[in-house]
């Protein structure tokens, strides 16, 4: 049979057809594999383009909101905690979620403003288009490096303000105040930090290492 084949016979000593191998099964098998490898790398690199879109919020109109950059927050010592209260609004969140929101920064160690929750003002319509705002005062900018830690996409707006207590508003792309293990060991040495050291209890790199990640 072997001879037959290589001598260019299309059939065996019994007449039937030697069986062809089909590729196109294989082949088709490897272009979908591509099609998918290269859609994946696709989404990856332009899932980076998506982060500005989450964390850059619409300004209201009518309010005085000053934009930080986060490179001039990251310099930023935090504060302890227990020097600042935080209040949590409702900008576009489900309903309910800042009092939720509120009693966890509660059980992480933040001191809770008074009043601990409400709606936001500042956007009545609930339109707040990315993950979150911190909003603080002059006074307030190491109690919101101190909040951005639980908040990291959250962005930082400077509405002034006087003191040092911080809001942060809830925006329709907020999921979850479950910190990072990084930001973890900062909030926990902050929770535990006299309200006057004399050098930060936080070391930088940590705060680089929480703010490094991606949103």
């Amino acid at each position: 049979m072997v001879s037959k084949i290589a001598t260019g016979y299309t059939t065996d000593s019994k007449g039937k057809p030697f069986l062809r191998r089909n590729m196109t099964p294989g082949i088709v098998v490897l272009a979908v594999l591509a099609v998918a490898a290269a859609g994946a790398w696709a989404f990856a690199f332009s899932g980076r383009g998506d982060d500005t879109v989450k964390t850059d919020c619409s300004m209201a109109a009518g309010a005085t909101l000053t934009v930080v950059d986060r490179s001039e927050m990251a310099s930023v010592a935090p504060a302890a905690l227990s020097t600042f209260g935080v209040r949590v609004l409702n900008s576009a969140a489900a309903r309910g979620s800042a009092r939720s929101v509120s009693d966890d920064l509660t059980s992480l160690g933040y001191r809770a403003a008074d009043p601990a929750y409400a709606d936001d003002t500042v956007y009545p319509n609930r339109d707040l288009n990315c993950v979150a705002q911190i909003r603080f005062g002059s006074n307030g900018q190491a109690a919101a490096a101190a909040v951005w830690l639980v908040a990291p996409c959250a962005q930082l707006v400077n509405d002034g303000r006087a003191g040092t207590d911080v809001d942060l508003a809830l925006g329709e792309f907020y999921t979850s105040t479950m910190p990072s293990q990084d930001a973890q060991s900062a909030i926990d040495a902050l929770r535990v930090s006299s309200p006057n050291p004399k050098q930060s209890p936080v070391d930088q790199s940590l705060l680089d290492a929480v703010h490094d990640q991606s949103c």
